[in-house]
């Protein structure tokens, strides 16, 4: 599945094209081998409540989400080869193209849609 999120809180377009990985490989591989991760792309991984970049080339912004997709907590320019912290409040995670975040001004607390297409 391809979704279209959209911060609704900050009014901004977070990725055109974000991937879904809901299966247990699908998010096990996640980005791994990766070259790239073009501006507006993304992968949304649920369920979800911690990320690990090992074989990774490229670091990453992870946005973990509540079940209502509200922003639970960010890990900006997560590097290669490194393990987020768990969040146990966090039901799904976003991975976007490091640097997302900032651009588009996403905060704790944002809330967050998702339209598939």
């Amino acid at each position: 599945m391809r979704y279209r999120v959209i911060n609704l809180t900050r009014n901004t377009l977070l990725a055109s094209e974000a991937v879904a990985a809901i299966t247990f490989f699908a998010r096990f591989k996640g980005l791994m081998g990766t070259p790239a991760l073009p501006a507006g792309h993304g992968l949304f991984l649920k369920p979800c409540s911690s990320v690990h970049t090992f074989f990774m080339r490229i670091p990453i912004d992870v946005i973990f989400l509540s079940a209502d997709l509200r922003v639970v907590d960010m890990a900006l320019e997560l590097a290669p080869w490194r393990v987020s912290r768990v969040y146990f409040e966090a039901q799904s995670v976003l991975e976007l193209p490091s640097g997302s975040v900032r651009q588009t001004q996403t905060a704790h607390g944002d809330q967050l849609e998702m339209m598939h297409w």
